[in-house]
């Protein structure tokens, strides 16, 4: 001390504990903010679990029931909210709850109905065969409507399969939703989220029939009466008109490419006859331009004579028949003789009927023609009525009965099938670790607080004292 009197004070372990107190508390003063983040962030992340495991349960009978009755509000409310699009924790990357059943209604079963083709099964065939076996063992005049009748019907049948299927597709979408309804009180008590999705899933099942009922019915109306005084039906006469014009502008078309075919083969006739004589040549030649000219006044006449291309082949030709001296003279003579006739006559057999009589072994005929085009056109115009009229009241049917009903009756669906008295404890009875977690929870919480408690002593210290 007498060599280093101003050290003097710096000597010893009082001054080395001081000094090293010192140096740690500025240690950790540096490196203070990093760990309040830290413990912080375990503080918040450790009671956000410890609520979902819940509170514990009283024994009391009484307050069993109120949280019971808590949860069944809680998750029928959740129910409804998903439905109709209130449910706030929902996914933004997809559509869900009640978004999906729009989807089904519009993309799904819109769709399909908008694709179907109102002649799908029906050959012209098909059409000619329901119009004769409407006729009997008469031949019609006009379109026997009993066809029509028959044959849009078998069309309307066939809007039921897919109307159905959009009943099941709704009903597996709220089977859905409740699979996926699970907050934190369900997932605590296991038997409880299990009797909930049973009794829900029993409700919807018992809604869905009278739904797929109303549907069957919605049909068997539109079956029931066909209604060809809708104001949106064309009827025949705006039908006939459309038809008579499209068969004629088909018929001219028609005779216009067969006489172009003639002339072609005309002239093709007269270019293999160049390697004749200069004379031959030039007969040939006039003899060519004199049957074109033919040809086209020919074309003309028969133009001039069909006198509205359709009508005459539809109400018949108006064209000249020989005349009886000339027929019956060149049928007189083309008479067999007395004995071939009699020889002839008694080889005639009638051909025998098949047992199945199909119109497709022969070509239909400008009436027939006319009639299978006009069935066609009346049964596409009824069946745009009819699929319209199933496209709207189906999802108004489907949301009446199975989505709507469903909304308003599972709280007390719920409540009426598990709120009772002897099935409290098994309800709320919680899974073996839940109370294991809860506990090891709660003394992490309590240890992190306390940790909390230090940094802020640490931070208030006085390093000088």
């Amino acid at each position: 001390n007498m060599y280093y009197p101003k050290l003097a004070h710096k000597c010893g372990t009082p001054y080395l504990a001081k000094t090293l107190n010192r140096l740690l508390m500025m240690h950790i003063r540096n490196c203070l903010p990093d760990l309040r983040v830290k413990i912080s962030k375990m503080l918040s992340d450790t009671r956000q679990e410890l609520q979902s495991y819940g509170d514990p349960l009283i024994e009391a009978s009484g307050s069993k029931g109120a949280t019971l009755l808590q949860i069944l509000t809680q998750f029928s409310s959740d129910y409804r909210d998903s439905i109709d699009g209130k449910l706030t924790d929902t996914a933004i990357n997809e559509l869900y709850g009640g978004a999906r059943i729009n989807y089904i209604f519009n993309e799904v079963f819109g769709s399909c109905l908008s694709k179907m083709d109102p002649n799908e099964g029906l050959s012209p065939n098909d059409i000619r065969t329901a119009i004769r076996n409407a006729t009997g063992p008469r031949t019609a005049l006009f379109v026997p409507e009993v066809s029509f009748d028959l044959l849009v019907k078998k069309q309307i049948k066939k809007l039921e399969e897919p109307a159905l299927q959009c009943a099941d597709d709704v009903f597996e979408e709220l089977q859905r939703i409740v699979n996926q309804l699970e907050s934190k009180e369900l997932v605590r008590f296991d038997n409880l989220r299990e009797r909930v999705v049973e009794v829900v899933i029993n409700l919807l099942q018992d809604c869905r029939k009278p739904t797929k009922d109303m549907i069957q019915n919605l049909v068997e109306m539109e079956l029931a009466y066909i209604n060809t005084s809708h104001p949106d039906f064309e009827g025949s006469s705006g039908a006939i008109g459309a038809i008579i014009d499209k068969m004629a502008e088909q018929k001219a078309k028609e005779n216009q490419t067969q006489f172009l075919q003639q002339v072609q083969a005309s002239q093709n006739q007269a270019s293999t006859n160049q390697g004749k004589s200069q004379t031959h040549n030039t007969n040939q030649r006039t003899q060519t331009s004199q049957q074109t000219q033919q040809s086209t006044n020919q074309h003309s006449r028969e133009s001039k004579d069909d006198d509205g291309g359709f009508f005459s082949s539809f109400f018949g030709s108006s064209k000249k028949q020989p005349t009886k001296s000339s027929y019956d003279k060149s049928s007189y003579n083309k008479q067999p003789p007395a004995n071939d006739r009699s020889n002839s006559n008694s080889k005639r057999v009638l051909t025998k009927v098949p047992e199945r009589i199909q119109t497709s072994l022969t070509q239909p005929s400008e009436k027939e023609k006319f009639e299978t085009e006009l069935i066609r056109s009346l049964l596409v115009s009824y069946w745009n009525i009819v699929r319209k009229n199933i496209q709207d009241s189906v999802p108004k049917s489907i949301m009446y009965l199975l989505v709507n009903k469903s909304k308003s009756e599972i709280q007390n669906e719920l409540v009426s099938k598990l709120y009772k008295e002897d099935l409290f404890n098994e309800l709320l009875e919680e899974a073996s670790d839940v109370a294991n977690k809860r506990k090891s929870l709660t003394q992490m919480l309590d240890m992190l607080k306390k940790a909390n408690d230090v940094l802020n002593d640490v931070r208030d210290f006085n390093i000088n004292k």
